[in-house]
């Protein structure tokens, strides 16, 4: 066992002393702008721990009374270093909805709304959801398919022949108005396609050639 740890210590002195020489050959070739720049390096990391330091002891306490409120506009084209509390990000996002969003007072649109607790509750939920993937959420894209069928009704749309298939109307849910309108015009176009396409014999590719002379009325948003 003696002879081993004597093996051992000089093994270790021998890496010690290997180790020390190549630092030394190292240091040998650095010039002081290098030893400049690694002092300055440093002195910027001390500072941003400092500065998360006093963020976090700050993190509990009220926004207004924190560094995050008063400190220039944050680079907005870079992901942040350091993040901040919940609260905070919280705090941030409901003065910027505060100086835009009051929609009660909002009388220049349509979006002076109120909702009720229930309205918000129920679009909370479907924060959770991903209605782009039918299979793993089949329960959820059951009420969208719900909610197309009304509207199909109300609009006394056709049905269409895969009905009994689907049990559906051909529809998508859409995150606003401006979307639906969108995707509304959108199947105005390709039916008028085929209508025009059908009317003065032209092919596919050749119906594309024309522009319809599409007619909206200033009620459209």
């Amino acid at each position: 066992p003696r002879a081993l740890c004597l093996t051992s210590f000089a093994s270790h002195s021998v890496l010690a002393s290997a180790t020390s020489a190549a630092l030394t050959g190292e240091m040998s070739k650095r010039t002081v702008t290098d030893v400049e720049a690694e002092n300055k390096a440093l002195k910027d990391q001390l500072c941003a721990l400092q500065d998360r330091l006093a963020r976090a002891a700050n993190a509990g306490g009220h926004y207004y009374a924190s560094a995050d409120a008063v400190e220039d506009r944050p680079d907005d084209e870079h992901m942040p270093t350091y993040g901040n509390s919940s609260h905070h990000c919280y705090r941030m996002l409901s003065d910027y909805h505060e100086l835009d969003c009051r929609e009660r007072l909002n009388t220049s649109s349509y979006v002076n709304v109120f909702f009720e607790d229930e309205e918000l509750k129920a679009a909370n939920l479907g924060m959770r959801i991903n209605i782009a993937d039918q299979t793993v959420y089949p329960s959820s894209f059951r009420v969208h398919n719900i909610v197309v069928n009304m509207v199909a009704h109300l609009w006394n749309c056709p049905k269409p022949a895969d009905f009994d298939e689907y049990g559906a109307f051909p529809g998508a849910g859409t995150v606003g108005s401006t979307e639906a309108c969108l995707l509304g015009g959108l199947c105005l176009k390709f039916r008028w396609r085929k209508w025009y396409a059908k009317k003065h014999n032209l092919s596919e590719a050749e119906v594309r050639k024309v522009y319809p002379n599409l007619v909206i009325s200033t009620c459209f948003q």
